[in-house]
């Protein structure tokens, strides 16, 4: 263990299995039970047909989303412009979509690690 990295040691532990390997079973089960209709789906989730990945693609949706929130809502606030902070919510809302898209793709691929891998 003296190589272990702080990560590791987080993720590493036993107790953690006792859930991920119900959940990547419950999502493996899920793609599996709609048939033909599940693998094309999960094929989409695995960004298959982009030919990358699809799950870092959504991840970049929210961290631009809320930074961009961050600034409009403080310059709003500086300038008391209303119209900035209600692009703040905006930009907040989409980047709550992209965090679902993100979650949504990311639990496909963690669920089936090497699974419909692209070139």
């Amino acid at each position: 263990m003296e190589n272990a990295t702080p990560l590791s040691l987080v993720t590493d532990q036993p107790a953690l299995d006792t859930i991920a390997e119900p959940l990547g079973a419950a999502i493996r089960q899920a793609y599996s039970r709609a048939g033909d209709a599940g693998r094309v789906v999960k094929n989409a989730m695995h960004g298959v047909w982009l030919g990358h990945p699809l799950h870092p693609v959504f991840t970049d949706v929210p961290i631009g989303a809320w930074t961009t929130s961050l600034v409009l809502d403080a310059v709003g606030a500086i300038r008391e412009d209303e119209g900035l902070e209600r692009a703040s919510d905006v930009a907040m809302a989409v980047g709550l979509v992209g965090a679902v898209g993100a979650a949504v793709t990311g639990l496909t691929n963690w669920s089936e690690p090497g699974c419909c891998t692209v070139s």
